[in-house]
């Protein structure tokens, strides 16, 4: 396979005046053959009142090839992030452990110190650009390239604690818990920009002119925290998972907050399927002055061949008293082909959400389990905690367009593009729960339960508009101008808190899912609420 001019280039952080100690400690217990590992504890040391700090850049860019693939011109180049002043401390730490053949590893427990009043922190850039080859698939020309963030000038703490343990041949890894703590009395933070471009191509199928550009973000004055955890168990081999908790610390008296901007773009083939021009480009979100905060946890558990995973639990940790918070932006393009099908031209444009003033805290939770080969998988429930005492927040914009296409069918020409929602000011709640359970060749699923907790106290509400354009043909059918507009939701005052969960179970070959139940605490005394435009 040919894999020709992977090229990155996220823009230069140049004039960064006042930088701070990066602290990175990691603690790697690796064991074989029936050695045992107690008590491995690190504990960094506290890193109070700092005031400046510096600016992280991480790029990962991969490519892995198998069967004489080649792979030809790999060059990250970063963009310039111009002007920026002050940054903040980045605590970094990794915990290791891995075992062979019947290896025992107890209680590995990582306590970061409390990194208290820090007051100007920085932005951080993650970019990854993955191509994945097999058979001599050819991708050429992938090149993802964000735009500039200029004259950033406050920003603060991240913390990103990644816990993995992996075994293998009967390995037992118990109490693998983390705990990140306080960040308390953080004032200003800034912008974190995410962009993955994926692009897997399987047997001969050629992928060209994969672009995403995500528009400018200029002008952002402050931001807030970002908490990231992500606590990942495999198992192989019959070997079991007990006790995985993961519990991010407290983020209180949080006052101002910023944009997050995520994007991704997907394009899968198979057989033979060309997928030409794939563009996606978000519009410019400018003038936003204040954000709040984005909590993610993501708590997976794949098991094979007869593992047990149980009491998998993720409980996200209050956001009490937030008072100002802003504009959300998810835009998914997907595009799936099967044997020969032309799938042309395809793009998505949002439009403008100017001048918005204050939003809110947005809380995803996704917790998946896949089992296969008759596996148990028993007790998974989710969470997240009460998001009390929340006064005013902003819209949030779901684009979906999907375009799937089988046996040679052409799909041409499909355009979406949302009206302005401009001088909207404040938002409100709205909570989308999805629950799904599919089960094929026997399999059983018991006690599949949502349950919404209460949204008692709403007193202001406003319109929602749901539009969904579903384009699907089969066996050469041809489907040319399929255009939707929904008409603009103007001068809309009032809005408030999104809240999604999704909760998915897929079993395959008898496998059971038993007590699959998800509980989104209470959000009361919500005031305001506002409009939510799907399509």
């Amino acid at each position: 396979a040919s894999t020709t001019d992977v090229e990155t280039s996220p823009t230069e952080t140049a004039e960064t005046i006042t930088p701070i100690a990066t602290e990175t400690e990691e603690s790697t217990a690796a064991t074989t053959e029936s050695a045992p590992t107690t008590g491995v504890e690190t504990n960094p040391t506290e890193a109070v009142e700092t005031t400046t700090v510096t600016v992280t850049e991480t790029e990962e860019s991969t490519a892995a090839t198998t069967e004489g693939v080649s792979t030809t011109g790999e060059e990250t180049t970063l963009t310039e992030a111009v002007e920026a002043t002050t940054v903040t401390v980045t605590e970094t730490e990794q915990s290791t452990a891995a075992t062979n053949e019947d290896a025992l590893t107890t209680d590995v427990e990582t306590t970061p110190t409390e990194s208290v009043e820090t007051t100007t922190v920085t932005v951080t850039e993650t970019e990854e650009s993955t191509v994945a080859s097999t058979e001599g698939a050819s991708t050429t020309d992938v090149e993802t390239t964000p735009t500039e963030t200029a004259e950033t000038t406050t920003a603060i703490v991240t913390e990103t604690e990644v816990l993995t343990e992996a075994s293998t041949e009967g390995g037992s890894a118990t109490n693998a818990e983390t705990t990140p703590t306080e960040a308390a009395e953080t004032t200003t933070v800034t912008v974190i920009e995410t962009e993955e471009s994926t692009a897997a191509t399987t047997e001969s199928t050629p992928t060209t002119d994969v672009e995403t550009t995500p528009t400018e973000t200029a002008e952002t004055t402050t931001t807030i925290v970002t908490e990231t955890e992500e606590l990942t168990a495999a198992t192989t081999e019959s070997a079991p998972t007990t006790d995985v908790e993961t519990t991010p610390t407290e983020a209180v008296d949080t006052t101002t907050v910023t944009v997050t901007e995520t994007e991704e773009s997907t394009a899968a083939t198979t057989e033979g399927a060309l997928t030409a021009e794939v563009e996606t480009t978000p519009s410019e979100a400018s003038e936003t002055t204040i954000a709040i905060v984005t909590e993610t946890e993501e708590s997976t558990a794949a098991s094979t061949e007869g593992a047990s995973t149980t009491d998998v639990a993720t409980t996200p940790t209050e956001t009490a008293e937030t008072t100002t918070a802003i504009v959300t932006e998810t835009e998914e393009l997907t595009e799936a082909t099967t044997e020969g099908g032309s799938t042309t031209d395809v793009e998505t444009t949002p439009t403008e959400t100017a001048e918005t003033t204050t939003a809110i805290v947005t809380e995803t939770e996704e917790s998946t389990a896949a089992t296969t080969e008759s596996e148990p998988t028993t007790d998974v429930e989710t969470t997240p905690t009460e998001t009390a005492e929340t006064t005013t927040v902003t819209v949030t914009e779901t684009e979906e367009s999907t375009a799937a296409t089988t046996e040679g069918a052409s799909t041409t020409d499909i355009e979406t593009t949302l009206t302005e929602t401009a001088e909207t000011t404040i938002a409100t709640v709205t909570e989308t729960e999805e629950s799904s359970v599919a089960t094929t060749e026997g399999t059983s699923t018991a006690d599949g339960e949502t349950t919404h907790t209460e949204i008692a106290e709403t007193t202001i509400a406003t319109v929602t508009e749901t539009e969904e354009s579903t384009v699907s043909t089969t066996e050469g059918a041809s489907t040319t101008d399929v255009e939707t507009t929904p008409i603009a939701t103007a001068e809309t005052t009032n809005a408030r808190v999104t809240e999604t969960e999704e909760s998915t179970a897929a079993t395959t070959e008898g496998a059971s899912i038993a007590d699959v139940e998800t509980n989104p605490t209470e959000a009361a005394e919500t005031t305001t609420a506002t409009a939510t435009v799907t399509e």
